[in-house]
């Protein structure tokens, strides 16, 4: 499920996954390897993605991918460093829109799971009259 801000941008799962991660967890030392770990928990399955070397940059790929989309559209900052052609991201931050989106983000989550918990209620409420 992707959403889209009030300015018609549209951001990935991953994206979305990050940008929740860094407003939850300020100040923590957060870069690419940490949040490729946090959103491949699963790496260390026999059968996870993880289990050969191509899976391995592919993961490494979407994460900063979704990263450099964050920092051009000036949600979130951070300190570049590695190698060429094995470029990362440290020290990842929320800048001041980074933080107004990823609220944002979480009011939606939140009001679906409200319009959600009424729909159950309604339905509740019209299985009782029924019986």
């Amino acid at each position: 499920m992707s959403i889209m801000t009030k300015d018609k941008r549209e951001y990935s799962e991953v994206e979305e996954a990050i940008l929740a991660h860094l407003f939850d967890n300020p100040g923590a030392k957060i870069g690419t390897y940490s949040l490729m770990e946090l959103l491949r928990p699963d790496k260390d399955s026999p059968d996870g993605p993880w289990k050969t070397n191509e899976t391995q940059r592919k993961a490494y790929e979407e994460v900063q991918f979704g990263i450099e989309t964050l920092i051009k559209g000036k949600l979130a900052k951070g300190k570049r460093g590695g190698t060429p052609g094995n470029i990362e991201f440290n020290e990842l931050q929320l800048t001041t829109n980074g933080e107004a989106e990823a609220i944002a983000q979480k009011r939606t989550r939140l009001a679906g799971e409200n319009v959600k918990q009424l729909l159950d209620v309604v339905q509740l409420i019209r299985d009782q009259r029924e019986s």
